[in-house]
């Protein structure tokens, strides 16, 4: 509902006030694709699951009780488990299928394995789990030939509309960027750049230091989606160090105006990194287990600091967010949700992303 509201109402506001500002329509619209693909996902996807014997040629595949045809035929040839050398913690589940079309006969081999997927004709296929007992393979069977792609459209958009935001000369970030002295820019680069560095290099560590990761964590992915929300917490969490310090100043009747500027320079980037962090996750669990969104906990709880973040760059609609006092208190209250996504949902929330 929330993300509904916020999209709704950013279009209506771009369509009565911002009619000249592209980034602004493609930021937008980017929201509504995203809707639009869930919706298409809810009315004519068909997810269920494939039971694979060895030997067995199956064509269809089964979903709540009902059955469902498939324009191939898949027989699993062979299933595998490797194993991290000198350990029996698994490094990758395979499937060795053959499939067969079964319009025109064409054969081929193909190994489905974590994050490796088959994919034909709108259909997608994705290794899920194994009975150990007879190593039969089970897979995940999804067919959503017109939610994924408008999703998709809506996911990349979005990133376009993040990274176009940033050099707008007419939007927020460029505007207190150039309001700042040279000095202050190179300053802010510097800072910038190694805040960034600081967490590729920790999040390289973090990864590296586990000598065994689970198998749908190995993916490049996992290097990209984690280091941009690091970046923006990192962020965010400067921007709450600010807040305060200003409202510290605020009550000893100093000025603060000059360090609310640059909390609200950095809240830009801040949201463009945790929007494309989100999204780049619901690419990979798509590419992972044939699911971009499932309401997971951490999901939930990063959309919900991602809108509650996002408000603050919109002072010239909420104009209480104008004011310096009012902006820095409601970047207090945001951090606190922040806190949420980041360890509350870990310890009070089971979920997928309960290993993070």
């Amino acid at each position: 509902m929330l993300w509904g509201t916020v999209a709704l109402l950013g279009i209506l506001y771009v369509v009565k006030h911002i009619r000249k500002r592209p980034v602004l329509w493609s930021l937008h619209i980017s929201l509504l694709l995203i809707l639009l693909g869930a919706l298409l996902t809810e009315l004519t996807a068909k997810h269920g699951t494939l039971n694979l014997a060895r030997g067995d040629d199956m064509v269809m595949f089964s979903t709540n009780n009902s059955y469902y045809d498939m324009p191939i035929k898949i027989r699993l040839d062979s299933f595998e488990v490797k194993y991290y050398p000198k350990s029996r913690m698994p490094y990758d589940y395979i499937s060795h299928v053959t499939v067969t079309d079964k319009a025109d006969g064409h054969s081929f081999r193909q190994d489905i394995s974590m994050n490796k997927i088959l994919c034909y004709k709108n259909y997608r296929y994705y290794q899920m789990s194994y009975n150990p007992e007879d190593n039969s393979s089970v897979l995940v069977v999804n067919y959503d030939p017109y939610g994924i792609t408008i999703s998709y459209l809506g996911y990349y958009l979005l990133f376009i509309s993040f990274i176009w935001m940033l050099f707008d000369k007419h939007c927020g970030f460029r505007i207190i960027l150039s309001s700042l002295s040279d000095k202050q820019r190179k300053s802010l680069l510097i800072s910038l750049l190694t805040i960034v560095v600081i967490a590729i290099v920790g999040v390289i560590f973090m990864v590296r230091s586990k000598v065994y990761l689970m198998p749908v964590l190995r993916s490049r992915l996992l290097y990209v989606h984690v280091s941009a929300l690091v970046i923006s917490y990192f962020l965010m969490g400067v921007i709450f160090v600010v807040a305060n310090i200003s409202l510290i100043r605020h009550f000893c009747h100093k000025e603060i105006r000059t360090l609310t500027r640059y909390s609200r320079l950095l809240l830009y980037p801040s949201l463009a990194l945790m929007g494309i962090g989100i999204f780049l996750g619901a690419i990979w669990a798509n590419i992972s287990w044939g699911n971009y969104w499932s309401w997971d906990p951490k999901e939930t709880w990063a959309l919900i600091a991602f809108l509650v973040y996002s408000a603050g760059v919109h002072s010239r609609v909420l104009k209480s967010l104008s004011n310096d006092v009012f902006y820095n208190t409601y970047m207090i209250f945001t951090f606190i949700i922040l806190l949420m996504t980041y360890l509350g949902v870990n310890y009070y929330l089971n979920g997928m992303h309960s290993y993070a």
